[in-house]
């Protein structure tokens, strides 16, 4: 897994906690807190996840997200953009692995000259990201352009 995908968890899980906590001081607060409480064990969950994993729970994860943002506003504007940010790393890495299981060995023709247009630009964008590394870069451009 990526290690700012961590770090977002990480985070998110620790900010949900204090707010939760700090939420389940009043009678009111509970209502809000206990849930914050709740998602920050399943952002300490989603740490430890493997890729397929993140790829399969994606979009829960940003909804915990969103609802910590939604309870507290305005400190929860920093939890949806870890959110965010998490969730658009994940799919960066689902689009990696689309682009590794698109390519082959065989040449390109004529009407795929497009597709792998879009490929190489897809993959210099996650190259520039931080998503995959030099190397990994380096043999998926071969493997696109052979």
């Amino acid at each position: 897994m990526k290690v700012d995908v961590k770090v977002y968890f990480n985070l998110m899980r620790i900010f949900m906690l204090i707010v939760g906590i700090l939420l389940c001081i009043t009678l009111i607060g509970i209502i809000f807190g206990v849930p914050m409480i709740i998602g920050s064990n399943a952002m300490g969950k989603a740490e430890n996840y493997s890729q397929k994993q993140l790829k399969e729970n994606n979009t829960t994860l940003l909804v915990w997200g969103v609802i910590f943002g939604a309870c507290t506003l305005p400190a929860g504007a920093i939890a949806i953009v870890f959110a965010v940010l998490t969730y658009n790393t994940i799919n960066e890495m689902k689009s990696a692995e689309t682009i590794k299981d698109n390519t082959d060995d065989s040449k390109p023709s004529n009407n795929n000259i497009d597709k792998i247009k879009q490929e190489l630009e897809d993959l210099e964008r996650m190259h520039e990201n931080g998503v995959i590394t030099d190397e990994e870069y380096k043999t998926l451009r071969n493997k696109i352009l052979s």
